[in-house]
């Protein structure tokens, strides 16, 4: 399991993610989108965890991303593609400011995990997240 969790870490934090591991738990995050001035700002954050189940060779795994706006966002041209195959979802967005910007990749993260657990003989399990205002409830 040590040299899955390493081989994880290794290949998000080259892409960006801060990493934290605890014990059977990978938590890692970064912010993707970034733009601010005078009047407010805009923020993309992604989040993921992997929970490892070494006696079933499974890891189990969250993907989340959202936007946080506060006052008034810059002015933004933003541009987005996605597509979905069953439960897998790929959005690459990329925003365009003057006072900033950048590129979300939802779903690169995944691909990072179905490789790493290819090459260790893993599988890998997606939990759907439902967010309900006050409650986050997990499928």
């Amino acid at each position: 399991m040590q040299a899955l969790v390493e081989s994880i870490s290794h290949a998000l934090q080259s892409c960006g993610w801060h990493v934290d591991v605890n014990n059977n738990v990978l938590e890692a995050r970064r912010d993707a989108i970034k733009a601010s001035w005078w009047f407010g700002s805009r923020r993309v954050r992604s989040s993921l965890r992997c929970v490892f189940d070494e006696k079933n060779t499974v890891l189990d795994y969250q993907e989340l991303a959202w936007e946080v706006s506060v006052g008034l966002p810059p002015p933004t041209l933003s541009f987005s593609h996605w597509k979905q195959t069953g439960l897998k979802v790929d959005i690459d967005r990329t925003d365009l400011s003057l006072t900033g910007g950048g590129t979300l990749h939802y779903g690169q993260a995944r691909k990072l995990l179905e490789q790493a657990c290819r090459q260790h003989g893993w599988e890998l399990q997606a939990r759907l997240l439902i967010d309900i205002p006050q409650k986050r409830h997990v499928l």
